[in-house]
């Protein structure tokens, strides 16, 4: 099975697409790992984002917010179990 058919299969049956989920999946991670205190480009790098600028751009886009501005956010870490 070549890239792209798997990719076709996994977006019909999940909705996005195999490199979106997973970012998103990367996204969730830093998120929780920043509200448990620790830094915010550690947070990035922790979880495989190697640009903070591509990290801030995406974490912002998909949370609708700063990453420092959620690390005071009192929101139940299971909420995001969309994926």
């Amino acid at each position: 099975m070549d890239k792209d058919h798997l990719n076709r299969i996994f977006s019909k049956e999940i909705g996005t697409t195999i490199h979106c989920y997973m970012q998103i999946k990367r996204l969730i991670l830093a998120r929780q790992e920043i509200r448990k205190g620790a830094g915010i480009e550690e947070a990035a790098y922790k979880t495989g984002f190697m640009d903070y600028s591509n990290f801030y751009r995406a974490y912002k886009s998909f949370f609708g917010m700063n990453p420092s501005a959620q690390r005071n956010e009192n929101i139940d870490l299971t909420e995001n179990r969309i994926l």
